[in-house]
């Protein structure tokens, strides 16, 4: 099987395995010209640090009082 190829104004025949790598050829040569995002620092993203928070439980901030209510013996299956 042969496909019908215009390039330039000129129709050709091609293989469709030649068709298939010339197209991805033109995808690899696009991609060297995306541009890649630039590098940051902490001082540029005010938003890289976090203030320092309180621990307020000690399983996850909700479950203190449930954890409370457990029989002893489910207490360690939680962890």
């Amino acid at each position: 099987m042969y496909l019908v190829v215009k390039h330039s104004g000129i129709y050709s025949t091609m293989l469709p395995s030649i068709v298939i790598s010339i197209v991805l050829a033109s995808f690899v040569s696009a991609e060297s010209s995306i541009t890649e995002a630039p590098t940051t620092t902490a001082e540029d993203n005010p938003y890289t640090i976090y203030p320092s928070v309180a621990k307020t439980a000690s399983i996850n901030g909700f479950a203190d009082r449930i954890y409370d209510q457990l029989p002893e013996c489910a207490k360690p299956c939680m962890f």
